[in-house]
């Protein structure tokens, strides 16, 4: 069977150094910079930004007006729904056990990051965590269990500081 020729929206721009796989789909207006690769089954929303060095696994979502930046880590399976932001080098995981020549099953489970959400610099989200909407993660930490929504975590593990501010939020009308 032939493998799928990415496909592109309108108005895109793809560096000719990033490294596009087959079956993956970008969506008008965004942007994939320099030394990006994206694996096959990714998809990128519209008005969406890929900073450079960012390295995506197979089957990857990026929703509408997300802003990955420079040498994240975007985990196979992870799903981040619209308006995200990721800080520079921002690490994701998909398995609990380092597995490798131990015989251990392999258990993939992908983040999901909600919408409205931002993710500080540095910062690592492990397997099966979901950041729930508009939570905000700080640079560097650790969040090894779920976020509920509106919350800011920092530290190593992850803990609530406080929720965030209602003037930080993103307005309604962001959702259409």
């Amino acid at each position: 069977m032939p493998k799928a020729k990415p496909k592109t929206g309108e108005n895109v721009f793809v560096a000719d150094t990033a490294v596009i796989y087959h079956d993956v789909e970008i969506g008008d207006n965004s942007k994939v910079f320099d030394f990006v690769v994206l694996r096959e089954g990714t998809r990128i929303g519209k008005n969406s930004s890929i900073g450079n060095g960012v390295c995506g696994e197979p089957d990857i979502q990026v929703g509408d007006f997300c802003s990955i930046n420079t040498q994240s880590h975007l985990t196979g399976g992870i799903v981040i729904e619209n308006r995200v932001f990721f800080g520079p080098m921002v690490t994701t995981t998909n398995t609990r056990k380092i597995s490798f020549g131990r015989g251990y099953e392999v258990v993939r489970e992908a983040p999901t990051i909600k919408y409205g959400a931002r993710i500080g610099g540095g910062a690592t989200i492990l397997a099966g965590v979901t950041i729930g909407e508009q939570a905000m993660i700080g640079a560097g930490a650790v969040v090894t269990k779920d976020v509920p929504p509106r919350e800011v975590w920092v530290g190593n593990p992850a803990k609530k500081l406080r929720d965030v501010p209602e003037s930080e939020l993103l307005p309604e009308s962001y959702r259409s």
